[in-house]
Parts: structure tokens; sequence; C-alpha cells
């Protein structure tokens, strides 16, 4: 018995022995588990040094201190560091811009974030680091960064009114607050609208709804030396001998005189006084390029773009003004000068000439100048438009300026509203006009309604047809990016274009604007899925849900006011008022016109609408129509249009352009040269926010709105 409790005590021991061993094994095997799961912590290292990260491994990195940056990045082997992320100023870890910006996340608490490094396949030399970076900001720096936070861009100015009379121990927050307040309350929004029509001073052939012609005698006129501009781009010109010389001339006007005219590609001009040429690419510099449709091709004359030389040419100009430039001060150079001649000038003060008061308004002829130095120059007629702000609303609402371009030009005084009624005033003038934009009602461009308004004020408004699509070769295809193709319903036809081409353009033609019962036009913005085949196609046939569309001239069933063409039609006036004298409300193109005599006339029309367009009537752009029997006629109101104790308003922002101002935006004014496409609208657009947000005194609205 002895023996076995010794020994019953002995296995006791043992088992206790093996289970503490046992349980001693285990314990360290759940630490060495619980060790495992712990993350690798990283600190920043020291300002200047790089550390690496494994990459495909989730690590803790250290959150960065008060006056470092430090940053994770991915170093190739070209020695280019890829951004992964960052922390600064005691700021958690963020994802930056790159490549990993969508799939890197930080997780961060305290102060630690954890992050899982990308797994990339990196090459040889290519690692994963954090890097230090630190530096000390002046007092300047730190208001310099203020500024480009706020600003779209630091200039000397801001910055060395912000930190004038501060030191190293200065504190900028006052600073900041002050001009943050300053830009809210005390600095004006700076108007769009206001700088696009300061700075909208193009060429202007004739009058419009939005302002008259400049005068050739004003501040402001524009005169340059060669003798075609981009405004005769298709236009014709006629080439007729005269004493040994070539006399070019356009509209029937003789622009200037020539020697010679040869090719540049070496091929003879043959001249031919019966022929006239269309200009088909030009540049706005004398001696630039000059290029005329001649036997199929585009060809270039060796005397290139040929300044205006009068001298010898039979018979004279009407208008020619005589202009003293010895005075610098009188003008000033628009482009540049050749030598003791000058390119393009603008008046700075007004010409005290004869002829000036021989010149009619509008312009009926083109205006030469002859200069002191010998130089003969053309006038470019720019827009002008009126100033008529809220705080200066026009004397008379703009009713002279009406009256001067025979009721072309908009009345500018507008209806009393809460931005304006605090200086609105009673005129006192008799040619004062009331604002139209208080008639109630829409007219819709009807054959009734065109010919009530020949009924009522004998006007020969019409819709233009016939016009031949196949014959103008100024007329895109509808493949064609940014340009505007017209289509009309028919019964029936047959699909001429490929299969990929009518599902593009159908889907146009089913979801585009469906307001015009005659007419349609669609917009393409890119030609990638036209048929290759029929990127140069026009007088396109398609069917779309089973109704059949047919590509038509972009200005058929358009309605023009034909009143100037009533004096200029070389046939006399009988054509124009007979479809208003027959009661008819179209104006058939003759077959046996040339398509290139509607482009020249066009220019001329006042553009009202499509038929079947729905317009305000006060929208309606003809002068003449803007009177009380027209309005009763149309069961609408009309106010009083003119004469003494009217209310005028001003409008806001709606500033006169500059005289002197280079032109750099465009007014459309109609006719092939006239109208900007969709993409030079969007480029006018994309200037004025440009400018404005880079120029505006009104930083903060700008940075925040943009």
């Amino acid at each position: 018995m002895k023996l076995s409790c010794e020994l019953t005590v002995l296995l006791l021991l043992n088992l206790n022995t093996f289970a503490e061993g046992r349980a001693s094994r285990t314990n360290t095997a759940s630490e060495k588990h619980v060790r495992s799961l712990e993350l690798s912590t990283y600190v920043c290292p020291s300002v200047g040094r790089s550390a690496s990260v494994p990459s495909g491994s989730k690590i803790r990195i250290e959150i960065a201190k008060e006056g470092e940056l430090c940053t994770l990045t991915k170093q190739t082997k070209s020695s280019t560091h890829v951004p992964v992320g960052r922390s600064y100023d005691g700021h958690a870890w963020e994802r930056v811009a790159g490549g990993y910006s969508s799939h890197v996340i930080f997780n961060c608490q305290g102060s630690y974030c954890e992050v899982t490094i990308p797994e990339d396949a990196l090459e040889p030399n290519q690692i994963f680091q954090l890097n230090n970076l630190s530096s000390q900001l002046t007092k300047r720096d730190e208001a310099a960064r203020f500024l480009e936070q706020t600003t779209f861009g630091t200039t000397r100015g801001d910055l060395n009114k912000m930190t004038q009379g501060i030191d190293d121990n200065t504190n900028l927050i006052p600073k900041f607050k002050e001009w943050i307040e300053n830009q809210i309350n005390e600095v004006s929004a700076t108007s769009h609208r206001a700088f696009y029509r300061r700075y909208a001073t193009s060429r202007f052939v004739h009058p419009t709804r939005e302002g008259k012609q400049s005068r050739p005698c004003e501040i402001g006129a524009r005169f340059r030396w060669y003798a075609f501009s981009f405004s005769d781009r298709f236009e014709r010109v006629k080439i007729e001998k005269m004493d040994g010389r070539y006399a070019l001339s356009v509209n029937g006007e003789i622009r200037t005189m020539v020697g010679h005219l040869n090719f540049k590609s070496g091929k003879d001009f043959k001249y031919d006084k019966e022929e006239d040429y269309v200009i088909c690419r030009l540049q706005e510099k004398v001696y630039g390029a000059f290029s005329i449709k001649y036997d199929g091709e585009c060809e270039r004359f060796q005397v290139g773009n040929p300044a205006i030389r009068l001298p010898g040419m039979e018979p004279q100009p009407h208008h020619i003004l005589n202009i003293d430039i010895s005075n610098r001060d009188n003008y000033v150079i628009d482009v540049h000068e050749k030598g003791d001649k000058i390119e393009t000038m603008l008046l700075k003060n007004n010409i005290n000439d004869d002829s000036c008061d021989s010149i009619p308004y509008p312009i009926d002829k083109a205006v030469y100048a002859k200069l002191s130095n010998g130089q003969y120059m053309i006038l470019e007629p720019g827009i002008k438009l009126v100033g008529n702000k809220t705080s200066k609303p026009l004397r008379d609402g703009g009713g002279k300026t009406i009256i001067d371009t025979n009721g072309v030009t908009q009345c500018a005084n507008v209806e009393r509203t809460f931005l304006n009624e605090q200086s609105c005033k009673l005129s006192d003038q008799f040619t004062a006009c009331a604002p139209y934009g208080v008639v109630e009602g829409a007219v819709t461009l009807s054959p009734d309604v065109l010919r009530k308004v020949y009924e009522l004020k004998r006007l020969p408004v019409y819709a233009i047809v016939d016009l031949r699509l196949e014959d103008d070769d100024t007329v895109a295809s509808p493949c064609t990016p940014g340009e505007r193709s017209r289509w009309i319903k028919i019964d029936s036809c047959t699909e001429n274009v490929n299969a990929g081409t009518v599902t593009l353009l159908s889907t146009l033609l089913r979801h585009g604007r469906k307001e015009n019962p005659n007419v349609k036009d669609i917009y393409l913005q890119d030609s990638g899925n036209c048929h290759w085949q029929d990127r140069e196609k026009r007088q396109l046939f398609i069917k779309v849900d089973g109704q059949c569309y047919k590509n038509v001239h972009p200005d058929t069933y358009n309605v023009y006011d034909f009143t100037a063409w009533v004096a200029l039609h070389p046939g006399g006036p009988n054509p124009i008022t007979q479809p208003g004298d027959e009661e008819k409300h179209m104006m058939q193109f003759p077959r046996d016109h040339l398509m290139t005599r509607w482009r020249g006339g066009r220019d001329k029309l006042q553009y009202i609408g499509r038929l079947g367009d729905e317009l305000e009537f006060a929208d309606i752009p003809i002068g003449g129509l803007q009177d009380h029997k027209v309005a009763e006629a149309f069961g609408m109101y009309m106010p009083k249009p003119e004469g003494e104790n009217i209310v005028i308003c001003g409008s806001p922002n709606e500033v006169a352009n500059h005289e002197l101002s280079v032109p750099r935006f465009f007014v459309n004014q109609g006719g092939v040269n006239g109208v900007l496409r969709n993409d030079e609208h969007e480029q006018q657009r994309k200037t004025v926010w440009l400018m404005i947000a880079l120029h505006g005194s009104d930083q903060l609205r700008q940075r925040m709105a943009w």
C-alpha cells in the first residue's frame, strides 16, 4: 500500500507537470497569435528623410506633427513619386488625386491611421515610401497661401496690400477676416453681361435689333488698308480691265486697282469681263492670302489681299474723307504699321470734315479715307451699343436710335421692376419709346399672320422657299460637326445614306425639339458616327418611324422682312411686293437666279423666324410692326409707343460698348458671314467666364461660383 500511495502521488505530480507544460505551451502560442494580429506601426521619418513600407500589407501610420507634411508615395525606377496619401499639421491621413485615389482608404483613430498598401507588381527599384517635408512659412507666404485658396491667383498688388505694415509676430487671422468681409459686403459683383457688351465691338454690316452702326467720323471708327475682309467671304468679286489695270469690285463697288493678276500655282488667269468669282479664302492683312474659285479650284492670287488704291479708279467712290494723321494723338494703331503705312487704325477724336455730313445713315455705300501720308483706307463699320444702365436710363429710352435705323433697332427702355424702380423717370423727349416687353401674347408665324402683316402695314414679310441646296456650295453636309441642318417631312422617299448614318440622324430627328410643325433643325456634335461615305453628302433622305424626311437648304421656310430689297432689287419692286398683293405668304426663289444672289441679298433682309415658330409679339424684330393697329388686330395690348411723359427705366449692367476696344466679341447679324457657329458661341461664353475669373475684383465670389 505504501508503494501504491507513493506511485499515486508521483503520477499526480507528473500529470500536473504535463498540464502546466501544456498550458504554458498553449499560452505561448496564443500570445504569438495575438502578436501576429498586431499591425506594424510606422512613424514619419525625420525631415528630409524617407522610409520604405511593404506593399500588399496593412499598416498603421502615425499622423504628422504640427508644421510637418508627411506623404505616402510610390517611387518609380525613374525616381518619380506617384502620390498615394498625405498628412500635415496634425491632420489625419487623406487620399490625394492620382492613380490610387479611388481604392486607397485611410481609417483613422487617435494619433494613428490604418491603411492597406496597394499590392502592385513592382518592378526593380520601385518601392512605397513615407517622406517628411517641413518648411517655416513667412507671413507673406501665409498671406499668399490664403489668397491662393480664395482667388483665381495671387497678384503682387493684393499681396502687398494684405501684408502692408505686418511683421513676423503679426496674427494674420484678423487680416483674412477683414478681406473676406470686404469681398462680401463692399465689392460689387462683376457682371458677365457688362463685360460682354463693353467689348462687343465687332464689324457690323448693317443695323440690327441690338444696335446701330458706328458713324465714320466719330471716335472709334475703324479703317483698314487691305481691300477684302472676312465679311467678303463667299461674296462674288467682279474683275474689270480699266486703262491697263484691273479693278476689283464687290456688290457693284470698286475696292481697289491692281496692275496684274497671276495665280501662285502658275495657272494662267484668263480675263473674262462677263465673269465674276467667289472669294473662297483670304487673310485680313495687306498681301495676305486672297483666293477665288477658278475652274473648280480655290486659286490664290500672287498679289495676295491687295491694298486699297484709288488713283485711276473711275468713277471715284461716293464718300472719301480726309484724315490728318500728323498728330499721333488723333488715332490709335489697331494692328500694326508697315513702314510708313498703317494696317488698321481707330479714331481717337471726331473728324471735322465737310464730307461727314453728306454720308447718310444707314451708310449706303463704302466710305474711304485719304490719309495725310497719301495712303487710302476703307471704313469697317462697327456696332454701337448705347448705355441704358439702371442708375442712368436713356432720356428717350433709345427712341432716337429707332428713328435712325428706320425701326430696325429695338427700344432700349424696359419695364419697371424692383431692380430699377428707384431710378425710373418720366421722359421729356418727344422721341421717347415705350418698352415693348409689356405686350401680353404671342403670335405664330403662320400663313394667315404673314398675310395680315402685309394687309395692315404693307410690309413684305414672307417665308422663303425653292432654295436649291444642290447649287449652294457654302452649305455643309448634315454630318459636319457643329453645323445646323434643316429637314422637312415629305410623303415618300428612298433612303440614300448608309445604315449607321440613318441611325444617328434619325435619333436626332426623333428626339429634337418639336415646337415647329414645318421644319426640324438638328445639330451634330461629332461626325464619328456618320458613315465615312456620307460625311460630304447633302440633300439626304431618311425615314424615321415610317415618316420620310428630306434635308433642305438651311434657310428654307425662314421668314424675312423683304422691305430693304424692294428698293434694291435689280428687276424693280414688283417681284418683291407681288406675293403680298396676291395674298400669298411665300416668296419663291426664281429658278433662273444663281444661289449667289440669295447669299448676297440675304444680308440685307431682317430675319424674323421660321414659318410655324411662335414668338412673343414684343420680340418680333420689325420696328414698323410695333404699333396699336397691329397689336389690336392680333388681340394684344400695346403701351404708348412714343412721345413725352413715358416712364423710362434702365436695365442692370446695360453698358455701352467701348469705342476704342479692339473687337473681341461678335454680335449675330445674319448672312453667311454674320452668324456664329455653336462652337464659336460657346467659345465667347468661355472667354467671358475666364477673363472675369482672372481679372474680376470680386475674386472670392468668382472662386465660390466656379
